[in-house]
């Protein structure tokens, strides 16, 4: 029988809104051991995906604390997701085309069912040919300026891709003033002479 991705997905993943701080990331990331969350509005339609990176770069970037910024301001905002009934290969297939390495799970309503990702794809219980999965973890880790991305196409409620206005572009790395602060010397530990 050919595994679903409602077989290897981690049910009931924690999950953010718009308005909450990246404080508040943070901590659901520290203390679940997790790399992303994804953003719901309020009947649990995913609208963005926001990882570690992003509330690194975003905090960097802006010069501000974390509590300081909005998941709106630093989430992607665009999704791709897969359904819950469709076959893992489905979802690795989704993995490869996007170069990502986590889908938001929907069920039969458009709704945040659970997370699969590159980790539960390499599991034996999900029974993918090792072929896949090296193409898999090829494409996730290629650099993204390599990575040619198709549109995704979208379908109604259960749309692949949920595009949200962007709060305007993050300033180039060049633009960002390099810290003031020197490190303090520190004296070298080891055997007196």
């Amino acid at each position: 029988m050919e595994k679903t991705v409602a077989d290897v997905m981690t049910r009931s993943p924690r999950w953010c809104r718009r308005t909450d701080s990246l404080l508040i990331v943070a901590k659901v990331l520290w203390e679940n051991d997790c790399g992303c969350v994804p953003v719901v509005d309020e009947g649990l339609q995913v609208v963005g995906m926001i990882t570690d990176r992003d509330c690194l770069m975003a905090a960097f970037t802006r010069g501000r604390k974390l509590e300081d910024l909005s998941v709106q301001s630093a989430m992607a905002h665009i999704v791709f997701s897969v359904r819950a009934a469709e076959p893992v290969e489905a979802a690795a297939r989704r993995m490869v085309e996007h170069a990502v390495r986590r889908l938001p799970v929907l069920d039969d309503h458009g709704r945040l069912a659970g997370i699969v990702s590159l980790a539960d794809l390499c599991q034996p219980k999900a029974g993918l040919d090792v072929a896949i999965v090296a193409k898999a973890l090829s494409a996730v880790t290629t650099p993204r300026k390599l990575v040619t991305r198709t549109p995704a196409k979208t379908e109604g409620i259960a749309a692949e891709a949920c595009a949200v206005p962007t709060a305007g572009p993050l300033p180039h790395l060049a633009s960002v003033p390099a810290p003031t602060t020197k490190p303090s010397p520190t004296k070298a530990k080891g055997k007196r002479k």
